[in-house]
């Protein structure tokens, strides 16, 4: 176990050296890993010790004017990169490949709105937080605390060694989908009656397949096409673990919306 630990804190020091994009030195949070390792570890406390505790006694808390307010954060957080983006990067952007812009004021803006897309990860948290104060348990899934974890580790790995390039087809695509799903919340906590509309919550739920599937065909192009100078290697992380998103949404989806159609189905013909 020391070994495989020595190890690793070699290989984080060895890709900070040789592979970081050294523009980002100084932006919060940058600097290393370990402060993202103390936002994720702080977060599975919180969600798995702390919170249930702290809830165990209290009746959940309603939070109807924080979420409402949140949720507004989130929808125009996400426009504003949307836009920016569209403004600064696209025009100049290649989706098939492109590499990491390190030379010119394009590249340089490109890279802080991949920043500024790896804190509205570390600010996506608050959505499992929410979910403790209010009782939600049954929102808590794997599936939940993995992807929200998981992407605060993996988005300051993009913006600190791959802050732009080909990266930013995940980044721009994630983003537009986050705008709608922040949308529906909004309006799930403004109207109770939109939480209740099935129709909503399965569209939600397809524009994050359709998100992960067309990620993965963006590396997928990446990797067996001509090299444009983004590093392939990434490409063999990304896709399967978008292929993984891929199925675990899918699963969801098949458990939450067809299965309990077909369970209704045949409870029909019985009757």
């Amino acid at each position: 176990m020391a070994l495989a630990i020595k190890a690793l804190l070699n290989f984080h020091d060895y890709a900070l050296d040789n592979w970081r994009d050294a523009r980002v030195d100084d932006w919060p949070l940058m600097s290393s890993c370990w402060s993202v390792v103390a936002i994720v570890a702080v977060y599975l406390y919180i969600v798995f010790n702390l919170g249930p505790k702290f809830m165990e006694n209290r009746k959940p808390f309603e939070l109807k004017w924080v979420l409402i307010g949140y949720n507004i954060f989130q929808v125009l957080y996400c426009l504003v990169i949307l836009v920016l983006v569209c403004i600064y990067v696209i025009p100049h952007h290649n989706v098939i490949c492109a590499a990491v812009d390190t030379s010119t004021p394009h590249g340089l803006i490109a890279a802080k709105l991949a920043w500024a897309y790896f804190l509205s990860k570390i600010i996506d948290l608050l959505d499992t937080v929410f979910f403790v104060l209010r009782k939600k348990d049954n929102q808590i899934t794997f599936l939940h605390v993995y992807h929200h974890a998981g992407m605060v580790v993996l988005t300051w790995i993009g913006c600190r060694f791959i802050p732009g390039g080909s990266s930013l087809n995940l980044g721009i695509l994630n983003t537009f989908v986050h705008a709608f799903m922040y949308s529906y919340y909004l309006a799930s906590v403004w109207d109770k009656k939109y939480a209740r509309n099935l129709w909503l919550k399965k569209q939600i739920t397809h524009l994050q397949m359709i998100q992960f599937a067309l990620v993965a065909i963006s590396y997928s192009l990446v990797l067996i096409g001509e090299d444009c100078g983004y590093p392939k290697f990434i490409c063999i992380f990304i896709i399967p673990q978008n292929l993984f998103m891929f199925y675990m949404f899918g699963d969801f989806y098949f458990k939450s919306y067809i299965r309990p159609l077909k369970a209704a189905a045949n409870s029909k013909k019985e009757d």
